[in-house]
């Protein structure tokens, strides 16, 4: 015998047998199931080859439709007033076999009426409150985002500093200014003649670049060590990619940034990093930054 190069195709195994198909038994109690194969290997020359797929009868039961319960009694309306929906359900108790047919809807839902709204009204603000400027763009602000109010007025600015006097008493209230990339102190907050300063981080195209709002440390009294405690710190959210601003790609490398609100050397320095005299143009200098949440809109501190 002469071998010519010829050699059958072969196959992996057969699967297994589908589950017996019952939609065209027309009543009957006979229906079909398959199995396949993949082919592996074409014939060669004048090799056999077999089917990749086989069909046989099997035996089925009759159609089993879906049944499904009782509906349930329907929710609460999801509105205390005017109009809002309630919903049902019901559950499958038996599910479809053999072509039955499928199961109907399980949840409805319905429109619900309840009492009417009452009309919620605000006196006008002008009838109840007392409205004075302590500060404006003259002061420094610019685009202000948000508003805190210093644990220690008269902490960070004493009664003098940049060349300035500042008032001590009342309230001090601290303005982040996204525009400017800087916070407005405004000292006095209830006495005549407020006093304001704006002032910036060393750094702040970076850890103060358009930021969008801030927040102190106002737990006085927390039984930590002396060194470890940090009533009066406060932090900043910058609304910023980290682009320095505009001269870098951004990078995301951008967080909250965390200060003591001391005037103390290093809180506190000249723009060449040394330390800030009473008549020198200072800057903060911070403590911390989480370098973990860019495009920040707000922050809080938590006791």
């Amino acid at each position: 015998y002469l071998y010519d190069g010829s050699a059958d195709c072969f196959f992996n195994d057969w699967e297994d047998w589908s589950v017996c198909s019952c939609v065209n038994s027309t009543g009957s109690n006979s229906g079909e199931r398959t199995r396949q194969r993949e082919l592996l290997q074409k014939a060669i020359g004048h090799g056999l080859c077999g089917t990749t797929s086989q069909v046989e009868s099997c035996s089925c039961a009759n159609a089993i439709d879906c049944a499904v319960g009782h509906w349930t009694e329907w929710s609460a309306c999801n509105t205390t007033c005017d109009v809002g929906e309630r919903y049902r359900t019901r559950g499958i108790v038996t599910p479809p076999e053999f072509g039955g047919n499928a199961c109907p809807s399980l949840a409805e839902l319905q429109l619900c009426q309840g009492p009417a709204c009452q009309q919620q009204c605000v006196p006008q603000l002008g009838e109840i409150i007392n409205i004075s400027v302590v500060a404006s763009g003259q002061d420094g602000l610019s685009s202000p985002r948000d508003v805190a109010f210093s644990p220690f007025p008269g902490r960070h600015l004493g009664t003098f500093s940049e060349g300035r006097t500042f008032r001590t008493l009342g309230y001090e209230a601290w303005v982040a200014n996204g525009q400017g990339h800087s916070i407005s102190i405004v000292t006095g907050v209830g006495y005549p003649g407020p006093r304001a300063l704006t002032r910036m981080d060393r750094g702040w195209y970076h850890y103060m670049m358009n930021i969008s709002a801030l927040s102190f440390n106002m737990v006085a009294e927390s039984v930590r060590d002396t060194g470890k405690d940090t009533f009066g710190f406060f932090a900043t959210c910058q609304d910023n990619n980290n682009t320095y601003d505009g001269l870098k790609d951004p990078n995301f490398f951008q967080g909250p940034t965390l200060y003591s609100s001391s005037p103390a050397y290093k809180n506190l320095v000249r723009s060449d990093g040394g330390e800030c005299g009473p008549a020198d143009k200072c800057f903060f200098l911070h403590a911390d930054m989480l370098h973990e949440t860019p495009s920040c809109p707000g922050i809080i501190h938590d006791p």
